[in-house]
């Protein structure tokens, strides 16, 4: 094992209370990438496994964790390397929960590319949505804290001088957000203003 994956697996484990596993997983769970390691937040508590709503309240709180724990891990990681939540959605996989991931990085940008993140379904590969995001950063500076198979979360470090051109920019480049999520791009524009947050995601 290499000498940051060391230092950071006995870190990890330290404040996760979790087993580190010496890699993470893409493409909903199905594949992995030896490059990094990582620990599972599990859905836990007490929840039905037959109600979806309750499942999905659950994911929720553990994704809320991981998240948390990320700002953690970041203060403590070398320099190369990058921390982000991974995996979420792992159907038909025994892993239920939220992956915090470590790998190797000399920039943000590195997090998509171990996620392997792409909208194949809008013709958009993996080198096509880190260039857009490369972009939103120059213009407005981001945080990118939670990638996977089909799905960017980030934090705008300011805010767009137009909010509503940026949210239709936002509709264009991934139109599930809205349709699918926020209904609208004036609720769009709102969560924006109040959040300073971003999914992206392309079913």
């Amino acid at each position: 094992m290499s000498e940051w994956k060391t230092r950071v697996s006995r870190k990890l484990a330290e404040l996760t209370g979790r087993s580190v596993r010496h890699f993470s997983t893409c493409d909903f769970g199905r594949e992995r990438n030896e490059e990094c390691i990582s620990v599972v937040i599990e859905r836990a508590g007490m929840f039905d496994p037959r109600d979806s709503l309750d499942q999905l309240e659950a994911l929720s709180r553990a994704r809320e964790e991981a998240e948390a724990l990320v700002s953690e891990v970041r203060k403590f990681l070398p320099d190369g390397t990058v921390c982000f939540v991974g995996t979420t959605s792992f159907p038909g996989n025994p892993v239920d929960g939220a992956e915090i991931v470590v790998g190797p990085g000399n920039s943000q940008f590195d997090i998509i590319r171990h996620a392997r993140t792409d909208a194949v379904n809008y013709d958009m590969a993996t080198t096509d949505l880190i260039a857009r995001l490369q972009k939103y950063d120059l213009q407005f500076g981001i945080d990118i804290y939670h990638a996977e198979t089909d799905t960017v979360e980030f934090i705008l470090k300011s805010l767009p001088d137009d909010v509503n051109a940026f949210a239709e920019e936002l509709y264009d480049f991934c139109p599930d957000m809205v349709d699918q999520g926020h209904g609208s791009v004036e609720e769009l524009e709102d969560d924006l203003r109040d959040s300073r947050r971003v999914c992206l995601w392309w079913d």
